[in-house]
């Protein structure tokens, strides 16, 4: 996700980001996705 949503490219995790980066990554990810998802379904 945090990939596909260009958050990050693969080196960036594997040099720049840890662990932890990576969750608060994914949760941006998954907010972003989640707004996304209520604008949709807004009358």
């Amino acid at each position: 996700m945090v990939l596909s949503s260009g958050l990050a490219t693969l080196r960036d995790l594997k040099t720049v980001y840890d662990s932890e980066d990576l969750y608060t990554l994914l949760e941006v990810a998954s907010v972003t996705n989640w707004n996304t998802a209520q604008a949709r379904n807004t009358p």
